[in-house]
């Protein structure tokens, strides 16, 4: 079996490489929409059978494909059956690089304002993290729109914006793209090795203002819910980019920890707003926020153009998201410190423990 998968070089933990999955997707494969469209989504098989030779021994060859521009994990799994029809198991797993070089990128946040300009920066690496300089790295950013095709609904990338760059080593090389309209941005980067081996990164930004695909029915739809950052701290103001499928809109945002802790009304004009979160002590080691957002539609034919005679639909959605305040404001340094380093057998000595508090002030009591 084989599968698309995800590995970031050594020492590079502020890049994504690969095919990057928003973290607050987790354990939701629809909210892409597209499941096999991310890591660990679509898994093959190919299934061969054989004899072992005199020696007990047989071989497999396994190929890999020249287009692949994604690292894959290959599992090799092998069942022999003894002379009572026994089956014993085995496997094993390798993971299979696409080029020798890997591209990786990075922004500042996961969304801007709309006009403001997407900024990315690229850094190119061999498979053990070694920054490489002089290869030449295609940069492209496009946005997504659901356009129906025979019949069927599918992303694709539009007004989509080129540039090409050099690496230059350690030092990141950045790219800017305009935003003249909100909505989803798909940004994908491919360099190529000496013998014409491609490999790819892709990430997803998102830009206040967008749409998502037209519904026809009166259903629950998803709001698209941003975060700024991975992780925050008492005394930052997590900031949310919601986007509901349709404009204008009403929306409660309802902050839940142990119960509701508090709860707001906003407005989204053009179905989109920026929501603002102080975070306190109180609210380690997490947070969940809730957004519920309703409004109405233009009703719209089966290839999604609207009906402009006829009169809008009503429309609702919801969306969560659980934010992560790691407990570092309460992290105890403990320090033992021994009277002597090396004590004879049968002699006895003490260790002293000092705590000290995240402050660095010794802590009474612990």
């Amino acid at each position: 079996s084989s599968r698309d998968t995800t590995y970031r070089p050594p020492n590079w933990d502020g890049y994504q490489f690969g095919r990057w999955q928003p973290w607050w997707w987790f354990g939701e494969p629809t909210a892409s929409d597209c499941f096999d469209c991310w890591p660990g989504g679509e898994v093959t098989y190919e299934e061969f059978s054989g004899r072992t030779d005199a020696q007990g021994s047989h071989h497999l060859e396994i190929g890999f494909d020249a287009d692949v521009d994604l690292p894959r994990t290959v599992v090799p799994e092998a069942t022999v059956f003894d002379v009572n029809r026994q089956g014993w198991a085995s496997r094993t797993e390798l993971l299979v690089h696409p080029a020798r070089y890997y591209v990786g990128l990075q922004t500042a946040r996961n969304f801007v304002e709309q006009g403001t300009p997407i900024a990315v920066r690229a850094v190119v690496t061999d498979v053990d993290g070694n920054a490489v300089a002089g290869r030449d790295v295609e940069i492209t950013a496009g946005r997504v729109e659901w356009l129906q095709r025979n019949g069927t609904w599918a992303e694709e990338l539009v007004d989509a914006e080129t540039c090409t760059i050099t690496s230059a080593g350690d030092e990141p090389v950045e790219c800017e793209f305009a935003t003249d309209v909100g909505g989803t941005y798909r940004i994908t980067a491919i360099v190529e090795d000496e013998d014409g081996r491609r490999n790819r990164t892709e990430i997803t930004q998102w830009v206040t203002g967008g749409r998502s695909r037209p519904v026809r029915d009166v259903e629950r739809e998803r709001v698209t819910i941003v975060p700024d950052r991975e992780t925050y701290a008492p005394g930052d103001t997590a900031e949310l980019l919601v986007q509901a499928p349709f404009s204008p809109a009403h929306g409660v945002m309802t902050i839940v920890r142990g119960g509701i802790v508090s709860y707001a009304a906003f407005e989204a004009e053009d179905g989109s707003a920026v929501l603002e979160i102080p975070i306190e002590d109180a609210h380690v080691p997490n947070l969940s926020v809730v957004v519920e957002m309703v409004g109405s539609a233009p009703r719209s034919a089966d290839d999604g153009t609207p009906l402009p005679d006829a009169p809008a639909r009503p429309a609702y959605a919801t969306g969560e998201i659980a934010l992560r305040i790691p407990p570092i404001t309460r992290a105890l340094d403990v320090t033992a410190s021994p009277a002597a380093s090396a004590i004879e057998p049968g002699e006895s000595t003490t260790v002293s423990i000092q705590v000290d508090g995240p402050d660095g002030e010794p802590v009474e009591g612990a």
